[in-house]
């Protein structure tokens, strides 16, 4: 059983619908955030399992992308 509404809104850009709707503009959360859902996860990851405040969090991003020693 096919429903072409459902796939429509699987398909469709995740918004918040905060700006009026306008021809030719489609609002995007990870364009307005300028961050993608998978790096939020790891923001969420971070302070939810990992319990870790703005400053733990920001020492395990520097560690992970920290350059490796020679």
């Amino acid at each position: 059983m096919a429903l072409p509404i459902l796939d429509a809104f699987l398909a469709a850009t995740p918004t918040a619908e905060l700006v009026p709707f306008a021809t030719g503009y489609v609002q995007s959360d990870e364009v307005e955030m300028g961050m993608a859902y998978d790096k939020l996860s790891v923001f969420g990851r971070l302070c939810k399992i990992g319990r870790c405040g703005p400053y733990s969090t920001f020492a395990q991003l520097h560690r992970w992308s920290a350059p490796t020693p020679k």
